[in-house]
C-alpha cells in the first residue's frame, strides 16, 4: 500500500521545536560591496597608507641622515631666539627667516614659506647647516602621503592634483582639490572597509572564539580567508583611527560629527588683534614678547616664536607654549598654547588657542594629528604604527589570493561542464 507523506510542522507552527538558526541575509550584498570597494579604491589606499609608513619616521630619518645638524653644545644658558634668527639671516639672507622652534635639542629656524629651515646650536649660536625637508626622498613621501603630489615646492609636485574640483567641502569655504577629493575618498573607503569588515568578521557570541582561528591544512582559500579576517580585526583600532583622522585633514565635516557626538563645539576662533600703529615706539623684541606670553599663560614653556614682518604694521609676535601634556613634543611643531603679543606693547596679548578648551576640544584639536603619526611617543613604541601600517598590504594580498582561488574554481567548473557536454553529445 502506498504511503502518504505527512508534512512536518515548522518551528513557527510547532512552538515545541527549536527555531532554526537565522542567517544574516544582508551579509552577501555587504560582502559584495566590501570586495568591490576594495578593488576600486585598493590601489589608492595602499599608496596612501604605505607612504605614511615612511612619514611616520621622518624626524628620525632626518636626524639619521643629517647628524651634523643635531650636534648641539650642552648648555644651561642657550642663546636667544632672536640671536638664532639673526644668525640664520646672516648665513642665508635668501631665507627671510621668520620662525624659530626650540626642538630636539636645537633651534629650527624656518623661512617665511616654511619650505626650508636651518639648525642653530643653542650653546654657541652657530648655524650647523640648512636643509630642504620638502625635497629628496622624504619630501616625495610627504608629498605623496599628505598631499597626493599636490603640495607645490615638494618633490614630484603635479599641478593637476592641485586643481580645484568645484566641490565646496574643504576648510574655510575652499573647494576640494583633485588630491583632496581622492584623499577624502581613500579615507571614507578605509572607514567603510573597516566597519563592514567588522560586521563580516563577527562570528556571534557563542562562536566568538572561532573568529580568531586560522585554519591550516584546509586549503589556500580557507587559510587566506581566516588570515584576512583575524589580521583585519586585530588592526581594526588603527585602521579606524587612520580613516577618521585622515579624512578629517580634508573634510571639516568629520570634526563636526565628533563635536556632535561629544556634545560640544569646536573651539571658538580668536582673531589675533591688529598691532597698533605706533611708529614712534620701538619693537619690543622677542625676549619681552616671550615674557608677555608667559605672563598671559603662566606655567608654560616657550617652544617657538614667529617674528613679525617689519614691513607689515599689522604684524605681531606669535608665541607657542608647551603646557601640560604636549602630544607634539617629538614632532617638528611642539606646543599646545598660542599667544599673540603686540610688537609695540607687551601689555597687549591675546590667547589665540589653548585657553579654557574643553576635553573634547583638546582631544580633537591636539591629538588627531599626533595620534595619526604617533608623535607623542618615541620611535621604538612608534614601531607599532609601522606594524599595523603594513596590515593593508597583507589584507590586499590575502584578498586577491581568495579572488584568484574562486576564479580558478569557476573556470574549472566551466571546463568540467564543457567536457561533460562534449561527452554527452
Amino acid at each position: 500500500m502506498a504511503t502518504r507523506e505527512v508534512a512536518r510542522p515548522t518551528a513557527a507552527q510547532d512552538p515545541g521545536q527549536p527555531r532554526p538558526r537565522r542567517s544574516w541575509t544582508f551579509r552577501p550584498p555587504l560582502r559584495w560591496l566590501h570586495k568591490w570597494v576594495s578593488l576600486l579604491v585598493g590601489t589608492l589606499l595602499l599608496v596612501v597608507v604605505l607612504s605614511g609608513v615612511v612619514v611616520l619616521f621622518a624626524p628620525e630619518l632626518d636626524q639619521l641622515t643629517k647628524p651634523e645638524l643635531y650636534r648641539a653644545t650642552p648648555t644651561e644658558h642657550p642663546v636667544s631666539f632672536e640671536s638664532a634668527l639673526a644668525a640664520v639671516n646672516r648665513a642665508h639672507p635668501d631665507y627671510e627667516a621668520t620662525t624659530v622652534v626650540r626642538n630636539r635639542g636645537i633651534y629650527d629656524v624656518w623661512d617665511k614659506d616654511f619650505l626650508r629651515h636651518a639648525a642653530v646650536d643653542p650653546g654657541t649660536g652657530e648655524v650647523l647647516g640648512a636643509r630642504n625637508p620638502t625635497g629628496g626622498v622624504i619630501g616625495f613621501f610627504l608629498n605623496l602621503h599628505e598631499c597626493l603630489l599636490s603640495c607645490e615646492g615638494y618633490t614630484a609636485y603635479v599641478p593637476l592634483m592641485a586643481e580645484h574640483t568645484g566641490i565646496p567641502w574643504a576648510f574655510d569655504g575652499e573647494q576640494l582639490t583633485v588630491a583632496g577629493l581622492l584623499l577624502s575618498v581613500a579615507g571614507l573607503a578605509l572607514l567603510f572597509l573597516s566597519v563592514t569588515g567588522l560586521v563580516l568578521w563577527w562570528p556571534g557570541v557563542k562562536r566568538f572564539a572561532r573568529g580568531f582561528v586560522v585554519r591550516r591544512g584546509r586549503g589556500r582559500y580557507k587559510r587566506d580567508y581566516d588570515l584576512h579576517k583575524v589580521v583585519g580585526f586585530a588592526a581594526l583600532p588603527f585602521l579606524l583611527m587612520w580613516a577618521i583622522t585622515g579624512t578629517n585633514f580634508e573634510l571639516p565635516a568629520v570634526g563636526d560629527v565628533w563635536y556632535g557626538l561629544a556634545s560640544g563645539s569646536a573651539p571658538a576662533e580668536v582673531a589675533p588683534f591688529v598691532s597698533r600703529k605706533a611708529a614712534d615706539k620701538p619693537d619690543i623684541g622677542s625676549a619681552l614678547a616671550q615674557q608677555a606670553a608667559l605672563a598671559a599663560f603662566p606655567g608654560g614653556r616657550v617652544t617657538s616664536v614667529t617674528f613679525p614682518d617689519s614691513k607689515d604694521p599689522k604684524a605681531y609676535y606669535d608665541v607657542w607654549l608647551s603646557h601640560g601634556v604636549d602630544p607634539s613634543r617629538t614632532g617638528e611643531w611642539p606646543g599646545t598654547v598660542e599667544i599673540a603679543v603686540d610688537r609695540k606693547n607687551p601689555a597687549r596679548t591675546a590667547i589665540v588657542y589653548g585657553d579654557n578648551t574643553t576635553l573634547p576640544q583638546k582631544l580633537w584639536e591636539n591629538w588627531t594629528y599626533t595620534t595619526h603619526y604617533g608623535q607623542y611617543v618615541g620611535w621604538i613604541p612608534r614601531s607599532i604604527w609601522l606594524l599595523f601600517g603594513l596590515v593593508p598590504l597583507l589584507l590586499a594580498v590575502t584578498g586577491i589570493s581568495m579572488l584568484l582561488v574562486k576564479r580558478g574554481k569557476r573556470r574549472a567548473r566551466k571546463l568540467r561542464r564543457a567536457a561533460e557536454s562534449a561527452e554527452g553529445s
